[in-house]
């Protein structure tokens, strides 16, 4: 399954470096230590024997700070170590996040694939209580969770001697993975980052040193530490996998459009109610919105510009449009009030919005992704429009007949909701909202459903209230830990 995480720009090291960057402009928590240039084959973690995990050799605690090139990028900070196996493959990496003016911080765990997924991973500092996360994403060569790094978290990594990590892998046994901390992690915390070109260096000579380790004859280096000898926490089991505390809301932010007063189209009865008592909704929900009415397209220009800079490094990233939608030659556009349509020319991304713009604007949010697309109302203009289309010489003979929008393939991450099927008109409904938003307002609140099974009952309870004449289409490709809207403290 493709689980790539899409980021604005990478900010990487040299490829000789073992901390590969994941920067995002405005907020970078989107990071991990990983190895940007490995041994030939890189390793899965039911692989790994236990003496190989008996003899991890390991890189120093190293910190470095960054800037993306953006104009206002902030300076993001990462403190962090890795252990290996004997031939140099990573196999437990750590680090803390720590983006410039954001009280968060984050403490990143990355381990190889082929660990069970379900299970997620423990975290627990000497004999302190463990702390336990889900996985948040896979990349080609580890998995990573992310735990939020309080300042109690802090505090007993300054102190503490060793950090243990515990996973279950492909096999089902557990795996029990130190990272040793000490008075290295604190110095490396408190003081100056070291300057890139001199971490690269010492990786090289890492790296040497290890392949020189591998060749019969050649004694171990000396400037490597060994696993720590303190005796780790009992292991977590594949017969009592992690079970996840309450869910944290984490940080949630949705746009909300409703347009109904067109100029040129018919005007519609609900978008701008719906676009209200979604918004209403979804903040009572947690999430930070961004509520517009009756947009030209300045305005919607204006109104994702301004969403966008809220979307980076969220937990959920929704979109939620009300209101004319259509597609043309492939392509979906979502109508702003001020849209008309005479000639193939007017179908523009100057003059109507397209739907992968607002995609795009989706795509720095580290988790998932959810655009709404309650649109494609009946409209006559836009029939007739793309008939004098077909018609013309050489025109598109099918343009008359596509109603409503086309299929999207999402992409890693994102889920994508119709209010109908593709090439189908949805109902703009006689009551207050639209069959689909009301649908939507029913099931959204309901507590301790993940989102896509609450997608699923919008999906059956609109077709029952259109007697099936409207069928929602749901595509997903988000692999991500559940997500709860409305989680109670017993989940």
């Amino acid at each position: 399954m493709d689980q790539r995480i899409h980021v604005r720009r990478w900010i990487a090291l040299p490829t000789t470096a073992l901390l590969a960057v994941l920067a995002c402009e405005d907020v970078a928590e989107a990071a991990t230590i990983m190895p940007a240039k490995q041994p030939d084959a890189t390793i899965s973690a039911d692989k790994i024997s236990e003496d190989q995990l008996k003899s991890l050799v390991y890189a120093p605690w190293s910190k470095f700070c960054l800037t993306g090139k953006e104009a206002g990028a902030k300076e993001v900070c990462f403190t962090g170590k890795d252990g290996r196996i004997a031939s140099g493959q990573p196999v437990i990496a750590a680090v803390i996040i720590e983006p410039q003016g954001e009280p968060k911080k984050i403490l990143r765990i990355t381990l190889p694939l082929g660990v069970q997924l379900v299970h997620g991973t423990r975290a627990i500092v000497d004999g302190n209580k463990p702390a336990q996360a889900p996985y948040v994403i896979c990349f080609a060569n580890g998995c990573m969770s992310d735990y939020e790094a309080t300042p109690e978290w802090i505090a007993n990594l300054k102190s503490g001697k060793n950090l243990f990590i515990q996973a279950i892998n492909g096999n089902g046994k557990p795996m029990n993975l130190p990272l040793p901390i000490g008075a290295e992690f604190a110095k490396a915390y408190e003081g100056p980052p070291t300057d890139p070109k001199m971490f690269e260096a010492s990786q090289l000579k890492l790296q040497e040193e290890l392949q020189k380790r591998e060749r019969p004859g050649t004694s171990a280096p000396n400037v490597v530490a060994t696993a720590p000898a303190t005796v780790a926490p009992a292991a977590m089991t594949a017969a009592t996998p992690i079970v996840a505390g309450p869910q944290t809301l984490g940080r949630r932010v949705a746009l909300v459009i409703g347009n109904s007063s067109y100029r040129f189209m018919p005007k519609l009865t609900n978008p701008g109610n719906d676009a209200i008592d979604i918004e209403k909704a979804l903040k009572g929900l947690g999430f930070e919105t961004v509520l517009a009415t009756d947009l030209d397209r300045n305005g919607m220009n204006a109104v994702v510009s301004r969403f966008s800079r809220s979307v980076s490094g969220s937990d959920v990233a929704l979109v939620y449009y009300s209101g004319h939608g259509m597609q043309f030659e492939g392509k979906n556009y979502l109508l702003p009030t001020d849209a008309n349509l005479e000639t193939r020319d007017d179908v523009n991304r100057f003059q109507l919005m397209p739907v992968d713009d607002v995609i795009d604007v989706l795509a720095s949010s580290r988790g998932l992704q959810l655009i709404v697309l309650d649109a494609c109302r009946n409209n006559p203009v836009e029939r007739d429009f793309k008939n004098k289309v077909a018609s013309v010489s050489g025109g598109d003979r099918n343009a008359g007949q596509d109603r409503g929008f086309s299929r999207i393939d999402p992409r890693s991450g994102l889920v994508v909701t119709f209010a109908t099927s593709p090439n189908s008109v949805a109902s703009d409904g006689t009551d207050r909202n639209s069959p689909f938003t009301k649908a939507f307002l029913k099931n959204v609140s309901t507590p301790d459903i993940e989102v896509r099974d609450m997608l699923n009952r919008v999906q059956r309870d609109v077709y029952a209230s259109t007697a099936q004449r409207q069928l929602p289409e749901i595509t997903s490709q988000y692999v991500g830990p559940d997500i709860r809207l409305k989680p109670t403290a017993n989940k």
